[in-house]
């Protein structure tokens, strides 16, 4: 799959260089919180797993997601939700393209 993504993925699927990953994610939650959050009865294991090949351009990354989200997701469910993020750089030139996945 990353070999996949390293040769043919790139940021421009109709987004005009704008990724919104917040939205993604705050959508994952909305599912989790409607699907069983309110019934004790129901025990899940709730995971958000991303694989990325472009940077969210979309607000402020370091306060919706390192702040705002990672509170969401450990705090607002009775279980927290675990999360796996995979950063894989780009060939293509687009804006929002990760360039270095360990800094992003």
């Amino acid at each position: 799959f990353y070999d996949f993504i390293i040769n043919n993925g790139n940021c421009g699927g109709n987004g005009n260089g704008q990724t919104n990953l917040v939205s993604g994610i705050d959508a994952a939650l909305q599912e989790f919180i409607n699907n069983g959050e309110n019934n004790p009865s129901i025990t899940v294991c709730r995971k958000i797993i991303t694989i990325n090949n472009c940077e969210n351009t979309v607000g402020d990354t370091t306060f919706e997601i390192c702040e705002r989200l990672h509170d969401e997701l450990d705090f607002k469910l009775q279980q927290p939700v675990d999360r796996v993020i995979i950063n894989i750089p780009s060939a293509s030139g687009n804006v929002n393209t990760i360039t270095d996945p360990d800094n992003y």
